[in-house]
């Protein structure tokens, strides 16, 4: 699912490598840009497109998070693809809302969320980290900018209609703070803030599946289902089926 992190609090600690996980895949292309004799992609989402290359990209980024026994599971292989597909797909869907809501991310937005992000490593770190990843520095600035662009669509979708009232904050800190006790008459504002922020990336996740199920109604998603199978092992060369 779509991370929250921008509504619970920023993500400048946030491990490089899960960060890419989903993001890597340079799939969010206007289908009028392709040159004409590219290869039809994997996904398109009206003028989002993805081809099976930037998908294999990703699914060798996400099978650093499984140990190593799985390429040795064929069901589990299957499965990982299909988790990196899901994930591809709502990415293409956010970024055609995106599309369609004129919603970009800007050089300033951009250049103050790696400040945020590189600020959280130790000299020297940050770089280590992206270079034991093999992941280069204009890779993962390209990833950043496709997630803060899908935070500003569900930020501009969802959280801007969420709000968080006094009893339900009030309640929050009795159920995660106080033990079930009733809290006093005010509690201190910084502590407000922070359960109102909570509050809200959680209301917002609870929101989030229904309201990406509603854009997929919204945006037809086509799959090359021929090229699919290929890459989800369920076909061999021959047409054979693969054993597990």
């Amino acid at each position: 699912m779509f991370s929250f992190l921008a509504a619970c609090g920023g993500f400048s600690r946030l491990p490089i490598l899960l960060f890419l996980i989903g993001f890597l895949a340079g799939g969010c292309t206007d289908a009028g840009s392709r040159k004409e004799k590219e290869p039809a992609p994997l996904i398109r989402v009206g003028d989002v497109t993805i081809r099976a290359e930037e998908f294999d990209r990703a699914f060798e980024m996400a099978m650093t998070a499984y140990p190593y026994e799985i390429v040795r599971q064929p069901r589990a292989l299957r499965a990982a693809r299909a988790q990196v597909l899901r994930e591809l797909v709502e990415r293409a869907v956010l970024a055609a809302r995106a599309g369609e809501l004129a919603i970009e991310v800007t050089p300033a937005e951009l250049s103050d969320a790696i400040a945020r992000i590189r600020k959280g490593y130790p000299e020297g770190a940050f770089e280590q980290a992206l270079l034991e990843s093999a992941v280069s520095y204009e890779a993962w600035k390209a990833a950043l900018q496709r997630r803060l662009l899908m935070e500003k669509v569900v930020a501009r979708e969802l959280e801007s209609r969420i709000s968080t009232t006094d009893e339900e904050i009030r309640d929050y800190y009795r159920d995660h703070y106080a033990g079930g006790a009733e809290p006093s008459a005010d509690l201190h504002p910084d502590i407000r803030k922070v359960i109102a922020r909570r509050l809200r990336a959680e209301k917002i996740e609870t929101a989030y599946g229904a309201w990406l199920e509603n854009l997929k109604k919204t945006y037809p998603i086509e799959i090359d289902q021929a090229e699919w199978r290929r890459i989800a092992g369920e076909e061999r060369p021959n047409g054979e089926r693969p054993n597990d």
